[in-house]
């Protein structure tokens, strides 16, 4: 298994092709979609999955291009996020006007207009190539981990940064992503965690250095 990292759009959004042979799985979708579609024309990588850790505008607005683009790909989201997805994308379009409506000039109004959704991720449901999804409410009601006891890899969207976490204040709770935070924290052993800001880190280093992980 390879991983392959792209930081994408205006608030440098992290997301990842993980690939098996010419089949590959990617989580989160950031626009621009160019970025990720060179890539995986470039190294001719079938797309199958597109997992998104949770709806916020800034992880999801490639969607539409990319299924256009990869039409049996399909798209998995927490149950307790779609609504980020539905209704022209209204929510998203909501959201991105409250750091300036002058932002929303950097899309276009079809990329608001998102597919349907295939799949609803519930907690402990094994995904492709090994891995599973931890829900991880906090950042989100339906934030997701993507996680792999094999490969020791923790794709943790917006609930785990390196010596920090996702903000609460966009629909989030802070009593639940300290719980979702002491879940993560239980796993065996170490992991690399690969989030969805910032650079990569380890959860061995999370334990010994987060604040919301060493006084929760």
């Amino acid at each position: 298994m390879k991983v392959q990292s792209i930081v994408n759009g205006i608030f440098d959004t992290n997301c990842y092709l993980v690939v098996e042979k010419d089949e590959c799985i990617l989580i989160d979708a950031p626009a621009p979609a160019a970025s990720i579609i060179d890539i995986l024309d470039r190294f001719k990588l079938k797309l199958t999955w597109i997992y998104l850790t949770h709806g916020h505008f800034d992880h999801v607005l490639a969607l539409r291009e990319l299924k256009e683009r990869y039409p049996v790909a399909k798209i998995a989201i927490s149950r307790a996020d779609k609504n980020y997805l539905e209704k022209g994308g209204e929510r998203c379009r909501l959201q991105l006007s409250t750091f300036g409506t002058s932002l929303l000039r950097y899309f276009k109004d079809e990329d608001f207009d998102f597919p349907p959704i295939d799949r609803y991720l519930e907690d402990g449901d094994e995904l492709e190539f090994g891995f599973y999804a931890m829900k991880t409410s906090g950042h989100t009601d339906g934030s997701m981990c993507f996680i792999n006891d094999k490969e020791r890899v923790i794709f943790s969207g917006d609930t785990l940064f390196r010596g920090s976490v996702g903000r609460t204040d966009l629909g989030g709770s802070e009593e639940e992503i300290l719980l979702s935070l002491e879940k993560i924290k239980n796993l065996e052993g170490d992991y690399t965690v690969l989030p969805g800001h910032d650079r990569n880190t380890t959860l061995s280093y999370e334990r010994r250095n987060n604040p919301y992980m060493l006084f929760n």
